[in-house]
């Protein structure tokens, strides 16, 4: 907007230029020094009016350059600072990331540790189930070597009793025999 402000002043100006030699200021009876006198006091005029004008657009460039180079330098100072919370976020994100895969890793380890000890277990369990099932085996047989033991030894002492009832039923005939052979 400035810019088209210096346009206008410019357009001012060169519009305000005094106009050298006028037929109409001859017939008015000005002497030609007296015009020349004029126009130089013109050109003063309009010199002085052009080196305030430049000095203003100067003064507005300068000024322009002042806030240009600040805005920049605030992009740059912004830029940086993005940058650096950039990191820090990146930072933070990769400490972040860092402590979760060691405690994943603590977590894999102690998994692994806990199913050692469950495996331990199970083998000790395992072990204590066939120690006992060979203790529970090696009973049954002692329990039925017993069992066999007592039948035979059950079976002998029927036997004996048999054969001891089979003896005294001969004894019993024997002396019914005799007894009957007495009678007679």
């Amino acid at each position: 907007m400035s810019t088209l402000s210096s346009r206008n002043n410019q357009q001012n100006i060169y519009e305000n230029l005094p106009s050298s030699y006028d037929e109409s200021q001859a017939s008015a009876g000005i002497p030609i020094v007296k015009q020349i006198e004029m126009i130089i006091e013109e050109i003063i005029a309009f010199s002085d009016t052009f080196n305030k004008q430049k000095k203003h657009h100067i003064n507005e460039i300068s000024l322009y350059q002042t806030t240009f180079e600040k805005q920049n330098q605030e992009i740059k100072e912004n830029h940086a600072n993005e940058i650096s919370l950039y990191r820090e976020l990146i930072n933070i994100k990769t400490n972040a990331i860092t402590t979760l895969m060691s405690t994943i890793e603590n977590y894999k380890k102690e998994v692994k540790r806990i199913e050692e000890i469950r495996k331990n277990h199970e083998y000790e369990y395992s072990e204590r189930l066939k120690e006992k099932d060979k203790i529970l085996k090696h009973k049954k047989e002692i329990y039925k070597h017993e069992k066999e033991k007592r039948e035979r030894i059950y079976k002998c002492e029927i036997d004996l009793m048999q054969q001891t009832i089979n003896h005294l039923e001969q004894t019993i005939r024997d002396l019914q025999t005799q007894l009957r052979n007495y009678e007679n």
